[in-house]
């Protein structure tokens, strides 16, 4: 009885096994250590990473030779990228912009129109988490190809 449901279960799932996650919540550094939507750094080998939202891949940044832009690994035809300008501040954006992009701020933080007084010490925590959750949910529509 038991092969008859493995076989039976087996060809439900055969068609989704090896289609290719549409999603992930989890990538790879280059040293084999699991990185995260938030992570601008791997906590293993301290390569800087970093988020392009066109391909919803977070990859790790080989320095390019102009100071300040990177290439993401894995994907030399995106060119030249650099990082949003938030990644120094309590906000810690880890999100790509090209290059050639003339904003500073990559599209999520381009949403801003007020920021917390920083004056504060607890407002850089709280600025932090409402920057981390909305980043998520600007990932998620776009993602969805919604405006």
């Amino acid at each position: 009885m038991y092969p008859f449901f493995e076989q039976l279960v087996a060809r439900i799932a055969a068609p989704f096994v090896s289609q290719a996650r549409r999603s992930t919540r989890v990538w790879q550094c280059e040293c084999g250590q699991s990185v995260f939507f938030r992570n601008s750094q791997c906590l293993a080998c301290q390569a800087s990473l970093g988020y392009w939202p066109d391909t919803h891949h977070i990859g790790t940044l080989l320095p390019a030779p102009v100071a300040g832009q990177w290439y993401l690994d894995g994907q030399p035809e995106l060119g030249a990228l650099k990082r949003c300008a938030n990644l120094d501040t309590p906000a810690a954006c880890n999100w790509l912009l090209s290059a050639d992009d003339p904003h500073a701020f990559c599209l999520a933080c381009r949403l801003n129109r007020t920021i917390p007084d920083l004056t504060f010490s607890e407002n850089h925590l709280r600025w932090c988490k409402l920057e981390t959750a909305k980043r998520r949910l600007v990932a998620q529509l776009l993602h969805l190809g919604l405006p």
